[in-house]
Parts: C-alpha cells; structure tokens; sequence
C-alpha cells in the first residue's frame, strides 16, 4: 500500500512522483535480491503433472535445488500417487558458471505442498476452460491454495515462500538523531566509524551523508529565510531605540521645569534619570503586551485558517507556516526590553546638562 497525492505544490508531476510506502514494496520495487515461486503447469504430461519453479528478479541466470544440487532445470515431474511436499531453493549465478562460483544474490525458497485424494486408478484427466488452464476451485482469495479435479484424482494444492530475498538488502541506513546541533558531530563519528570497517572492499562502498548534503538548495534556502528574520528583528528593534528615544526626549523637555525644581530641592541627576527610565520602561512594556497580543492573534488565525496563502510552485507549500513556540517569545520580548533600556541612558543623559536656575525659569 502506498500513499500519494498528499503535496500541493501545484505541480502535479512532482506531487504525484512523491509517495509513502512500506520498505518492503520498495525493496521489490527495485529488484533487490529475488523472489521464487513453485507451482503446477497447466497441463498433463505423459499421465504426470509438471512442477515449475518460476522466479524474478537478480542477474536472469538462475539455478534451481530441488534437493540434488543447483542445475539450470527449473522443472521436474510430478506421479500422482500420494501426499507431497515439493522443495526448491533458487539464486543467480554469474554468467560464466564454474565449482567456485558462488550466488550472487541471496537464495530465495519456495515450496508446494500436494494432498492427493484416490477415486480411481483410472488416468489423470484434467478439465480445461476457454483459455486452456486447468480449472481450479480457489480456497483462498491469494489463489496460493485450491483443487483440482483430475478425474481419477481430486488434488488439493497449497502454495508458499519465504517472502523473497529482497527483504534482506537495504539501500542505506537511516540514522536520526535527537537534536539538530549534533548533526555534524555524528557525520564525522559514522565516517570514521566506516573507514575503520574491518572488511576494506565493503567498507569503501559506503558513505555517510548528512541531510544537509542531499538537499543543499532546501537549507541554502532556509538559511536565506533565517538572515531575513535576524534583518527584520534587528530593523524593528532599531526603529523602536529610535521611537523610544524620540519619546525620552519629549518627556524630558516637557519636564525641564520638574528637572530644575527637584534638583533645586537636591535630587541627583541619576535619580531624575531613573524617573524618565521607568516611565520609558513602562512605555516599552505597554507597547509589547499590545504588540504580542495583536502578533500572536494574527499567527493563530493563520495557523488554523491559513488565510495567508503562498504560491505552490515557488515555495512548495499553499500557506505561510506557523511555529509558535513560546520559548522564542520570551527571548524576543527580554531582549527587546533590555537592548531598549540600555539605549535610552544615551538620551536620558541630557537630564544632566540641566541646570536649575535655567530650567525654573525656562516656559
């Protein structure tokens, strides 16, 4: 069983090529190892039936065992006279075939098992239908089990394997790993790990490859992503020192009469800064709850409405992607607090060069 159709990218080739599958229907797929079968022939032969052991898969040059050895006859006849269990294990072999060759592919066994029931000892007459088969009544729906009537004998037929030999190649071996930042450290313990093997020949078949290296213009692209967050984070927190900034001085010259009567009265300039600073702060504080309550609501509707859609055929996705992770939330809004905060000493340093006999009579 497989799976398909599940991208939208608007590409219809590319989204029907992607699918799910069980490992097993991919190793059959591409012909890993072989797969064997025996089975009765469609005829009579001589008053005998012929088992016939058929295979796919490997190098085409197979040789069968029915328990006398490896020989290229895939067929041997059948007396019909009593209950048997049919045996045959079968490989590829090289094409120039010698004693020391040995299967190029794992063997794959197969085998059928004949009850036979007597009417008679007349001979065997088989049924055929339109297409020349003998009839069969089919016990199971895999049609692997059935009957046949042959006149002087009812036969009934069950069919197996071992699954075929694909089961046991892979194609590479998948290693996840828990977090991201080990990727690189683990590429470099698995290569030395494969170049110290202890068989050379098999060892320099493989090598290690990170994600990273089978699909460099995915995270090219997502490394490009990640420079826009940290140029737009850092444009939105320069234009809010300037805002912020902009505002101290406001409060501050708006103030100056305060500033001249309080250190007339001998408050110290650090504790008028301090003043401006927390009304600054409470500013900044204010502005990021609207801030994250009118940013959050927006994600939230995108992430279960989606009504800010993407074009498929550039980005591979129909909506702009939503993570929230609260972790990075709070990162952002300390460190927005902090940068801010440690900006406005800058301006508030003006409260300083005011003088109180000045600032008394200044209107």
């Amino acid at each position: 069983m497989v799976v398909a159709g599940i991208y939208k990218t608007g590409l219809e080739d590319f989204d029907d090529d992607i699918v799910f599958g069980d490992i097993r229907l991919i190793q059959k797929l591409n012909v890993w190892g072989i797969h064997a079968v025996l089975a009765i022939k469609d005829t009579c032969y001589d008053h005998k039936l012929l088992i016939n052991a058929l295979v796919k898969g490997g190098n085409l040059n197979y040789e069968y065992d029915f328990g006398y050895g490896f020989t290229p006859i895939n067929t041997i006849p059948y007396f019909v006279d009593q209950d048997t269990l049919f045996k045959v294990v079968i490989s590829d072999f090289p094409l120039k075939r010698t004693a020391a060759n040995k299967p190029i592919s794992i063997p794959d066994t197969a085998w059928i098992e004949i009850k036979v029931e007597k009417i008679n000892d007349g001979p065997l007459v088989a049924k055929y239908d339109d297409n020349n088969f003998i009839v069969k009544e089919f016990l199971n729906e895999e049609g692997s089990h059935y009957k046949m009537d042959l006149g002087s004998r009812i036969l009934e037929v069950k069919m197996w394997n071992s699954g075929g030999s694909e089961e046991f190649y892979v194609g590479g071996f998948e290693i996840l790993i828990d977090k991201w930042e080990d990727l690189e450290k683990m590429d470099e313990i698995i290569a030395k790990d494969i170049k110290l093997g202890k068989d050379v020949n098999k060892s320099s078949k493989l090598k290690a490859v990170t994600i990273k290296e089978m699909h460099p213009d995915i995270f090219s692209w997502l490394d490009f992503l990640d420079t826009l967050v940290v140029i737009i984070i850092s444009l939105m927190l320069i234009i809010a020192i300037i805002n912020m900034g902009s505002a101290l001085l406001v409060l501050i010259l708006e103030n100056t009469n305060m500033i001249g009567l309080l250190k007339a009265m001998g408050a110290t300039n650090w504790s008028i800064r301090k003043i401006f600073m927390y009304n600054a702060t409470y500013l900044i504080l204010k502005g990021l709850i609207w801030g994250n309550m009118i940013g959050i609501g927006i994600c939230l509707i995108q992430l279960y409405t989606g009504i800010i859609p993407l074009n498929p055929e550039i980005y591979y996705l129909d909506r702009a992607p939503i993570n929230l992770d609260i972790w990075h939330i709070v990162l952002i809004n300390m460190i927005t607090i902090i940068i801010c905060v440690i900006s406005l000493m800058l301006p508030s340093y003006i409260v300083t060069k005011i003088r109180p006999i000045k600032s008394i009579k200044f209107n």
